[in-house]
């Protein structure tokens, strides 16, 4: 049975440890998004959907990566989620990369290489507490 198990990455702070990008400062005070549609224009203003895919110089964790850096400048409650997958115990070689925003009290999931926003991750729907 395969299982997903995801590691909730806060753009600025960890991110950029991890993966070696240049670290961000955290702005104390962040914008807020009214609804998940504000998420999704925001998303595509950046540009950053609009990318070209390349496995060797531009995948999911450079979509990623980029969008929770403009975040950060832009003072947007964006961070990263990496996703793991398991089957057993056992790790498979299928990881992935991509964003989270922070809307009211509860998160809501982006595909930065679509710019698609969807409340629900994997069927579960998360709220802060």
């Amino acid at each position: 049975m395969k299982r997903l198990c995801s590691l909730v990455v806060i753009a600025g702070l960890l991110v950029s440890g991890i993966f070696s990008c240049a670290p961000a400062m955290v702005p104390t005070e962040l914008d807020t998004f009214s609804d998940s549609y504000t998420v999704e224009e925001y998303v595509l203003s950046t540009g950053i959907s609009y990318r070209t895919f390349s496995e060797e110089t531009y995948d999911c964790e450079n979509f990623a990566l980029d969008l929770a850096n403009q975040a950060v400048k832009d003072r947007k409650p964006i961070g990263s989620l990496l996703i793991l997958e398991f089957e057993g115990d056992e790790l498979l070689d299928t990881v992935h990369i991509q964003n989270f925003a922070i809307v009211g009290n509860r998160y809501v999931f982006i595909e930065p290489q679509t710019g698609e926003v969807s409340p629900y991750w994997e069927g579960w729907s998360v709220f802060l507490d």
